[in-house]
């Protein structure tokens, strides 16, 4: 197979022009998902090239299971979480 020297480049401007429009405030899944590059590659190449995600952890945001969610004893604390 051939090298293809430019391709690091072309993706690295692709994911430097998504982060800068959206002021570094994504992760890599969703940079993955609008460049078409794999989540894998951008991870490496913002570390390659010192892009800081605003959040960078593949963790979800903590969700209270609805089980506990409709435990809760009035629908005023419910209304809060």
């Amino acid at each position: 197979m051939t090298p293809r020297p430019f391709r690091e480049a072309a993706q690295r401007f692709l994911i430097w022009r998504y982060g800068t429009n959206v002021a570094w405030r994504t992760t890599f899944a969703e940079i993955a998902q609008v460049t078409g590059i794999d989540v894998l590659r951008v991870g490496k190449i913002c570390r390659k090239y010192g892009y800081t995600l605003e959040r960078e952890s593949h963790q979800p945001p903590h969700m209270m299971p609805v089980d506990n969610y409709m435990a809760l004893s009035s629908a005023n604390i419910r209304g809060r979480y």
